[in-house]
């Protein structure tokens, strides 16, 4: 058996110090011997140490499986530790410190591991007649009077009949609150203390029992909480954060992996924005400081711009809400989104897949990629609201993280028509005389719109006005004006289009302008002579077969040069020739863009042989660029 006489001593000190925080309250503890093959510990033993001092000398089982039993006193405050030797087959050993209640509060051996010593003391805790255990403290979350509340339980053998709470708000003493009834024992209780006129900011609120049925708490020990919350003030309606004065109306919370940082760079406008670069297995929160009472607002709704660079389907970007001050929160569900996103809906948060052109892989944001997002709340028209924004990572990858500007707590407007894109493409060199304008229009507003105005010209032009049936409250939807217009004229041209909703609360975005150039068409001759030493680009474009013949040669078609058919992506010399060339296909019409230095091949000319493989028909064309002057055959 080992004896350590230094933790002897220093386990006599702590009880003595112990002893001081502790009534002496005696009762009885128990060890408890078990073995897993039924054979009996084989040698093994274990004694129990009482603030040092053997109180159960090399116990062990002889035969059988047990449990077997063995008790020992203890008082309040006592020191438990414990000495185990083994024996043959020690493995199916195990034994436990059970409690006065008959809890187990150790053990060593249990799962088929040779037991151990314990090492570390436990504490003896007897149970007593009186002892209340003040579990915690209810305080508010706004500024303002407030109620304050206790929650605690007895934990005394005896009923609580009466106790005594003392509490302190910032170390300012308050009315000591009396309470009288019949708690039974283990029972818990959540009592009113009294009433605090809470300012914004941090607070702390320190709260003592004492004197439970008259007499001294057998274990002072859990009669205190000591409560540190902070106290929000109330935020106005409609509310603006857009960071550039730092965090004004939003904030980090604790606890906090990493923290939302102020960014300089990725900005949707002004200076600043907000960006958390998030970590593996992080939760980080920014949220509102304040609380919004949106009791009296008629449309409510929260706006916001940006870039949630997160791994698709396991880093997530959450939206949530609170109704009572921040103690829960909700996500806004799909139900009352807004925005564009092509997955919000069976996602419920944001990531990198949320819009294509944020990428899926390790691309590096830029101020092109901002989103803007809405969420209606008419759900939440109550007081005590408060909003966050939860970034959540998984256990391995991360990419750029979330990036927040401009959010915007508003009243949402009546009618607010906004014209988003002009669908199709004008112009060209097949521009037609009876262009028809096809708008894609937007109803942000909260009020269903009927004969909506809406209004077109060229250029400086004939103004064209028509007006659509109906639009419903957030809706998207398409329209087509029955009026054409003539794009044949050449040169440079501007479409213009845009809404005249009369009311219309957001006049920038009622207008979309498109710009398009009409241009000449000159006929491809069969060859096309250069001068000497003339470096030259030219566009090749077809609708026709896979087998269009590009020849550029020297000496007058004397077979020393390079060509191309329209299916290949490369030039093929068919002579010796010192010509060169760069390629590359970038459209669904074959579109070929090749530049080619011939400042040393004597007489260039270009040879087009049009071979295709499939027949000629009216709609069959071939069209080539020679710097800036196209041709077409």
């Amino acid at each position: 058996m080992k004896t350590n006489y230094i933790w002897k001593k220093l386990s006599l000190t702590l009880a003595l110090i112990l002893a001081l925080s502790y009534s002496s309250f005696a009762c009885n503890y128990q060890l408890k011997m078990t073995d897993s093959y039924g054979d009996g510990w084989n040698g093994g033993k274990v004694t129990v140490y009482v603030n040092g001092m053997p109180v159960l000398v090399d116990q062990t089982m002889t035969t059988g499986t047990g449990p077997v039993y063995v008790s020992f006193a203890v008082n309040s405050g006592d020191l438990i530790a414990t000495d185990y030797t083994a024996g043959s087959w020690s493995t199916e050993n195990a034994y436990y410190i059970v409690d006065a209640t008959g809890t187990v509060i150790a053990s060593q051996g249990d799962g088929g591991a040779t037991p151990g010593d314990i090492s570390t003391p436990l504490v003896a805790a007897c149970p007593v007649p009186n002892d209340v255990y003040m579990m915690a403290v209810l305080t508010p979350s706004t500024a303002g009077n407030g109620d304050v509340k206790a929650v605690f339980k007895n934990k005394g053998t005896a009923t609580l009949t009466s106790v005594s709470i003392d509490w302190t708000v910032d170390g300012t003493a308050q009315t000591v609150y009396s309470y009288t009834g019949s708690l039974a024992s283990n029972d818990v209780d959540t009592v009113l203390l009294g009433t605090y006129n809470f300012t914004a900011g941090n607070h702390t609120v320190v709260v003592v029992s004492f004197l439970p049925n008259g007499v001294a708490d057998g274990n002072p020990a859990d009669d205190t909480v000591n409560y540190s919350f902070p106290v929000f003030g109330p935020h106005a309606f409609p509310l603006i954060e857009d960071f550039e004065n730092g965090f004004s109306n939003f904030g980090n919370a604790p606890g906090n992996n990493q923290d939302f940082t102020i960014e300089t760079t990725i900005v949707h406008s002004g200076l600043s924005s907000v960006h958390n670069a998030y970590g593996n297995n992080c939760s980080n929160v920014l949220y509102e400081t304040g609380i919004l009472d949106l009791t009296n607002a008629s449309y409510p709704a929260i706006e916001f711009w940006h870039i949630a660079k997160t791994e698709g389907n396991f880093d997530k970007c959450y939206v949530e809400v609170s109704t009572d001050g921040g103690a829960s929160y909700v996500a806004l569900n799909n139900a009352l989104y807004r925005g564009a996103s092509t997955n919000y809906a069976s996602k419920g948060y944001f990531h990198e897949d949320s819009y294509s052109d944020w990428g899926t892989g390790s691309q590096t944001p830029t101020n092109a990629w901002w989103k803007k997002e809405k969420f209606d709340l008419a759900p939440f028209k109550t007081s005590n609201v408060r909003f966050r924004f939860r970034i959540t990572g998984d256990a391995s990858t991360t990419r750029n993280g979330w990036y927040i500007d401009d959010i915007a707590i508003i009243e949402q407007p009546a009618n607010e028509i906004e014209v988003a894109e002009i669908l199709g493409s004008f112009g060209g060199f097949d521009a037609s005389a009876t262009d028809t304008v096809k708008i894609v229009v937007k109803n942000n507003g909260v009020a269903t719109q009927t004969s909506v105005p809406f209004k077109y010209k060229l250029d400086n032009g004939t103004v064209v006005t028509e007006n659509m049936p109906s639009l419903a409250a957030f809706s998207t939807d398409t329209f087509e004006f029955a009026t054409t217009f003539d794009a044949t004229t050449l040169g440079n041209h501007t479409l213009t289009v845009y809404s005249d909703l009369s009311g219309d609360s957001d006049h920038t975005n009622d207008t979309i302008m498109l710009p398009f150039v009409t241009s000449a068409l000159t006929t491809i001759p069969d060859t096309f002579d250069f001068p000497n030493t003339y470096d030259f680009n030219f566009e090749f474009m077809h609708n026709l077969g896979s087998e269009i013949e590009i020849n550029v040669e020297a000496n007058n078609g004397s077979g020393n040069g390079i060509f191309m058919t329209s299916n290949k992506t490369s030039w093929y010399s068919y002579s010796n020739s010192n010509v060169t060339a760069a390629f590359s296909n970038t459209s669904q019409v074959s579109k070929a863009n090749m530049r080619i230095d011939a400042t040393s091949v004597p007489n260039v000319f270009l040879d087009f042989d049009l071979r295709s493989q499939s027949p000629y028909t009216k709609s069959s064309w071939t069209r080539v660029m020679i710097n800036d002057t196209i041709y077409a055959k």
